[in-house]
């Protein structure tokens, strides 16, 4: 059965054969693709950073990002001063009747670029849309729409420049065109407001960007007004799924999945016991724990006490140190993701390494072997950007610790967005922190991941000869969504709209000290959902009303004001799959 999943268009959306929002060069070449699920160019070419910018409300093609009119917006790389023409693509909903500019090259005194706006009242021009070039100190050109929009609609506006003329289109009609002027463009490409101008900033949302280094006619710009929604035709629980179970205290196979596992993350929920993890590519006999920084657990019994099999794994009692899988009555959970079955060699990074990848599902598990040196790269298989990952020293050579932090990337941390100043979390209470000086996750690719933290005490994911383990994560359309928001400190706290209705999330604040946390559909099933387990952790299941999330069919609500949750002005970052 398909997810449920949200359709905001005005069409009801398309098979992949049919659909165009999956399709980066629509109707032709792009030069620029923003989504707006993020500040990321689908080309990977001119990757924005976002302020203040709310991309988890729905928009007109699933997500979209919504702007404050205050201090919201996004810069990218993109320099138009080489463009001869160019075309501008957008959606944008704006909330109130004022003056606004969606985007621009403008400087900060409003000269020298373009912008693209909202009039409310100028002359006879009320509620008209407007393109205006701008020079050194006037107007050098300018169009107004000949219709009026009142604000709360969808509106596809698209600006072209075509040789000496400039035109302007408004839900695929024609709305005038003019003569250009020989401007110069001071500042890159922003999405928002009208460039390094600060005022007049947009308050509504913007959708689906579509940038072009050529002049599109009005056939093309028709067909980007009646752009057709791709909906997702993933089966979430062909990839994902939570299984319950109690143990018996010797042997037990769970046979209920629709898929072979290829990573298992088993805890025990009625006492306190260690998270679990075992993966393909591990030799039969090892697993790791989330909340230990051990490499490798060999203590095990014949045939492992987790075992990974083609409908499901077999857990085995263990008695030692509190990392049971199957204790006597004890109440389990093992939550489960499919790869790509059996490990194969991977020709991309500079490493040697194996993966077992599922480019469907956006999931990875690639291990490697260090090098030590400070420009390794290793292949995630995916082909697009990991939106988290999950590193771990599995075993130890080369004079490293034999200890090891886990190094948790997520792509909204601080930094990671631009790309300039990597940021990292372990699993552990602490805040995110400042990974510079060691370069690990600087600039992740769609093809590779650099790896270059070494000879570190206490974290790294490169020293020489030592083995790792690498989880990797990428968004995909109804099935996972990664993101970040601020609390608001209510129990009526913000609405995040991922597309889907969950069946699992993990938590964490990054700006101030606190706990991973991991709701799921299964073991709480009506809202709100509270019993929380850690994966930084050993603790059982804890059922608190301080941990209160609902799960709703497009996304959740915080309905809590704590620190692990949503205490107000902290930023909280998430990842979240979806239901059957």
């Amino acid at each position: 059965m398909l997810g449920k999943r949200i359709i905001n268009s005005n069409d009801a959306g398309a098979p992949p054969s049919s659909c165009t929002t999956n399709t980066n060069d629509y109707p032709t070449t792009n030069l620029a693709y923003y989504k707006m699920s993020s500040a990321a160019d689908e080309k990977d070419t001119y990757n924005g950073a976002a302020t203040d910018v709310n991309f988890n409300v729905a928009g007109k093609f699933g997500n979209a990002g919504e702007f404050n009119g205050s201090s919201s917006y996004v810069t990218t790389s993109l320099d138009f001063s080489n463009l001869t023409d160019y075309s501008i693509s957008m959606w944008v909903y704006k909330d109130a009747d004022v003056t606004t500019f969606f985007a621009g090259t403008m400087n900060s005194t409003a000269k020298n670029g373009i912008y693209i706006g909202w009039v409310d009242s100028i002359n006879s021009n009320s509620n008209s849309i407007r393109f205006i070039e701008r020079d050194s100190s006037t107007t050098a050109s300018q169009i107004h729409s000949t219709d009026a929009y009142t604000p709360g609609q969808w509106l596809n506006i698209v600006v072209v420049r075509d040789g000496n003329t400039n035109f302007l289109y408004v839900n695929g009609t024609a709305q005038g065109s003019t003569t250009n002027a020989g401007i110069t463009h001071t500042v890159d490409f922003t999405i928002g407001r009208g460039g390094a101008y600060n005022s007049l900033l947009l308050d509504g949302k913007i959708d689906q960007v579509r940038i072009f280094s050529s002049a599109l006619n009005a056939s093309q710009v028709a067909s980007l007004y009646n752009e057709v929604y791709c909906v997702p035709t993933i089966v979430p629980t062909d990839h994902f799924e939570t299984v319950l179970y109690t143990g018996n205290g010797g042997t037990q196979s769970i046979t209920s999945l629709n898929f072979a596992p290829d990573f298992t993350w088993v805890k025990t929920r009625s006492l306190q016991s260690g998270n679990i993890l075992r993966s393909t590519g591990m030799d039969s006999t090892y697993i790791l724990s989330s909340n230990s920084t051990a490499a490798l657990n060999t203590a095990q019994p014949t045939g492992g006490r987790l075992q990974l099999d083609s409908n499901g794994f077999t857990v085995r009692d263990v008695s030692n140190n509190g990392y049971g899988v199957n204790g006597t009555n004890n109440t389990q959970v093992a939550w489960n993701w499919k790869a790509g079955g059996p490990a194969v060699s991977n020709p991309n990074g500079t490493l040697t390494s194996t993966i077992s990848d599922n480019v469907d599902a956006g999931f990875s598990i690639v291990k490697y072997t260090g090098d030590g040196s400070s420009s390794a790269t290793i292949g995630h298989g995916l082909g697009k950007k990991p939106a988290m990952v999950m590193t771990k020293m599995s075993e130890q050579n080369g004079g490293a610790s034999s200890t090891s932090q886990w190094m948790v990337y997520h792509k909204d941390l601080t930094g990671n967005v631009s790309g300039d100043n990597p940021y990292n979390l372990y699993f552990s209470t602490g805040t995110e922190f400042d990974l510079t000086a060691f370069g690990t996750y600087d600039n992740i690719t769609t093809d590779v991941i650099p790896v270059t933290r070494t000879s570190a005490s206490t974290a790294h994911n490169n020293n020489n000869l030592s083995t790792y383990i690498a989880y990797c994560f990428a968004e995909v359309d109804g099935f996972s969504r990664m993101g970040s928001y601020k609390g608001n400190g209510s129990t009526t706290g913000p609405t995040i709209v991922t597309g889907f209705r969950p069946a699992w999330i993990m938590f964490k604040p990054t700006s101030a000290t606190g706990y991973w946390y991991i709701l799921d559909n299964k073991r709480s099933t009506t809202n709100p959902r509270n019993e929380g387990l850690f994966p930084n952790d050993s603790l059982n299941e804890i059922t608190n009303t301080s941990y209160n999330v609902d799960f709703n069919s497009d996304g959740f609500q915080l309905k809590n004001n704590t620190i692990g949750f949503n205490q107000s002005g902290q930023t909280y970052i998430f990842m979240a799959f979806a239901e059957e």
